[in-house]
């Protein structure tokens, strides 16, 4: 009876590593990333800073997405302790529409364990015009060119089909590649455009890239997320 007894407290014991899959080893700044409304086609991104809470080194390894369509990587796969690193989200859209929701998880290497999740939505989309009351259009800019270089300038244009003023707020975006003029509102009826300059690297380079913006829907004065994919290659002309 004893040794039953010995055994079974071994086995509900927890050992170090399955006590460790439990502890809050990181904090991510942004645990929930919503790219809101997203066009069926192109690449959308978002940013995170990923910061550890302990005294010992880790090893970012794999991320388990649970789709192909979503896939993370990280500035430096070693994260110093107490240090911060920049994480990031793509999400390919092609294959996918309607409300989407998933929770990656993100694990390290040497021990294998899970230290992080993010919880990921979106609402894939096709057709501009089943939106309201902001749409967008383009939905997606191409910067394209058959060429060398090309313009510096692309334009999208940002509509209000409501009765009422929408504010807007930029929230995500990397300006390596370009700058760019974004309005804070939108008049009933009105329509601006969403001017994106390439700066050197941009006219010379191929990226992917994005613009999510919030606003206010009026109608159930919801804060809402859409999502504007920028995509450039350059074709140059064979000698």
């Amino acid at each position: 009876m004893k040794k039953t007894l010995v055994l079974l407290l071994i086995m509900l014991a927890p050992t170090s590593v399955m006590a460790q899959k439990e502890e809050p080893w990181v904090t991510i700044d942004l645990p929930k990333i919503d790219f809101g409304f997203v066009p069926q086609y192109g690449t959308s991104y978002h940013r995170f800073w990923i910061k550890s809470k302990i005294d010992d080194t880790l090893k970012i390894g794999e991320s388990k997405t649970f789709c192909d369509c979503l896939e993370f990587t990280f500035e430096d796969s070693i994260l110093a302790p107490k240090d911060s690193i920049p994480g990031m989200v793509a999400l390919s859209s092609d294959k996918l529409v309607g409300k989407k929701h998933w929770v990656p998880a993100i694990f390290t290497r040497e021990p294998r364990a899970r230290i992080a999740r993010i919880d990921v939505t979106a609402v894939v989309f096709g057709d501009p015009a089943a939106l309201n009351p902001i749409r967008v259009e383009p939905m997606v800019v191409n910067a394209s060119w058959f060429g060398d270089k090309g313009p510096q300038e692309y334009l999208t244009t940002i509509a209000n089909f409501a009765d009422e003023t929408i504010p807007l707020r930029l929230i995500e975006t990397d300006t390596t590649y370009f700058s760019l003029e974004f309005p804070v509102f939108l008049e009933p009826g009105q329509k601006k455009e969403i001017k994106i300059v390439l700066n050197k690297r941009g006219l010379t380079e191929d990226f992917q890239e994005s613009i999510t913006f919030e606003y206010i829907d009026n109608v159930t004065s919801e804060r809402k997320h859409y999502t504007i994919p920028i995509k450039r290659r350059i074709f140059k002309s064979p000698n």
